[in-house]
């Protein structure tokens, strides 16, 4: 598993999260410049739309999986054949 998913997992189990709470919970392996890396890391999924920065230096998940119900709706396509 990669950073991002790993830091996807924590934020979608807490509403909100500072870089120190991810730092604590998201095990990284950098022995230098850790919170570089981090930031880093965290700016690129903001770019990409996968978490939200609420303020300066918090974050939040985004659920972006959001499952339709289609079955009950009328007018289904099989009414075009």
């Amino acid at each position: 598993m990669n950073k991002q998913q790993e830091i996807e997992m924590y934020l979608s189990k807490v509403p909100c999260a500072t870089i120190d709470e991810i730092y604590a919970n998201v095990s990284f392996s950098y022995f230098c410049n850790a919170n570089k890396h981090l930031g880093e890391i965290l700016s690129r999924m903001v770019k990409s739309g996968k978490i939200e920065r609420v303020k300066k230096g918090v974050f939040k998940y985004i659920n972006t999986k959001q499952y339709i119900d289609n079955s009950n709706k009328a007018g289904s396509q099989q009414s075009l054949f």
